[in-house]
């Protein structure tokens, strides 16, 4: 993928911005709190269709505007263009549009523009709770599966049924255990629909990772991903309704007890590991950086292969918090990105063989160089 041009108006900081770009490198150099990261978080958006830096799109409108427009106008690599437009309204909520055309749902721009972000936040990932390592993954997926979207939509609507079920006042009737059956069955129905499609994902991040760090010749040792499923130590694609059915039947009467649902991805992991022992706890601060640089990677290598497109990367201030060593695989690797987009406060930070341009930002205005 590679933008041609970014609109951006009333967005965080941004009043109005309006840039092309020819490079396949763009580095958005300025101060802290001048906007770098506004600009990156509006290609984020308008790829994705949410803000990578607030969890409200009302927080992303402008102190005083009533709403925001993030548009970008892409080619792919067979020469299609694309045209979208995400636009906010105080009052009349989100609209996505594609070639002018309005969508039925954000959902629907999910994929088109493949990409990849790493910021300093990513760093829970490695060091953080089960919760950032299930939002990494189904980062990934949504942008591969449209269906993985809608299964994991109707497994949220299925488990808050359930969970409310669970809390009322009527566990011992018989309607009340046959409703929490009928809830259960369609909770494990998209359950093993998710796991499946986690588990591949896994599987495949590994063989990436192993490959990726025999590469780098970092002489960091190689880590190893496994998908933990909660209540089953071995999970089988082939088998899973089965083995659900099994932990929630064991689970009944703790669930029914503590009010709330026990098993399922909504409780799953990742782990990761060093010679058996989990990098939350064993691994030094240059380990969990240069992995989660690698984790990175491994992500954007497969989204490039499921997608048959090169996804965009967008890089947020890491290059401080990178040593030499790890800048220098980093660059090893820019010939093998498509477009990247990097902010940075200092441009010596970054050794770039591959025609770049930069851009300045001071207070919301963006400058080329």
């Amino acid at each position: 993928m590679f933008i041609r041009r970014l609109e951006v108006r009333t967005f965080r900081n941004h009043r109005q911005t309006s840039l092309e770009f020819d490079s396949p490198v763009n580095l958005i150099v300025g101060n802290n709190g001048q906007g770098k990261t506004n600009l990156l978080d509006a290609i984020y958006l308008s790829a994705l269709t949410k803000s990578f830096q607030v969890s409200s799109d009302l927080h992303c409108i402008m102190h005083g505007a009533d709403g925001y427009l993030v548009s970008q106008e892409t080619n792919d690599e067979a020469g299609r263009s694309y045209h979208i437009q995400v636009r906010m309204d105080r009052l009349e909520g989100k609209t996505c549009f594609l070639h002018k055309e309005r969508l039925q749902g954000s959902s629907d721009l999910i994929g088109l523009i493949p990409t990849v972000l790493l910021t300093l936040e990513d760093r829970f990932i490695t060091m953080g709770s089960p919760a950032d390592r299930r939002k990494f993954i189904d980062g990934i997926l949504y942008q591969v599966s449209p269906a993985y979207i809608d299964h994991s939509r109707k497994y949220r609507r299925a488990l808050r049924q359930r969970n409310d079920l669970l809390v009322s006042g009527s566990r011992n009737t018989p309607s009340w255990s046959d409703l929490l059956d009928s809830w259960t069955d369609e909770l494990i129905t998209y359950a093993v629909s998710i796991v499946s499609r986690r588990l591949d994902l896994v599987r495949e991040l590994n063989d990436r990772l192993a490959s990726l760090f025999e590469e780098d010749l970092s002489g960091f040792e190689k880590p190893e991903l496994n998908y933990l499923c909660e209540g089953i130590r071995e999970p089988d694609p082939a088998s899973l309704i089965d083995q659900y059915r099994s932990v929630f039947r064991d689970l009944k009467g703790e669930e029914a007890a503590r009010q709330v649902t026990l098993a399922g991805p909504h409780r799953d992991d990742m782990g990761i590991t060093f010679n058996g022992q989990d990098v939350r706890y064993f691994a030094s601060q240059g380990q969990h950086k240069h992995l989660l640089l690698m984790l990175k990677m491994a992500s954007f290598f497969y989204l490039k292969e499921k997608k048959s497109e090169t996804p965009l990367l967008l890089l947020d201030d890491m290059f401080s918090e990178l040593d030499s060593s790890r800048l220098s695989v980093f660059s090893r690797f820019l010939p093998r990105f498509g477009q990247v987009f990097v902010t940075m406060t200092n441009r010596e930070l970054l050794p770039v063989d591959s025609p770049f341009s930069i851009f300045t930002v001071s207070e919301g205005t963006v400058t080329r160089q």
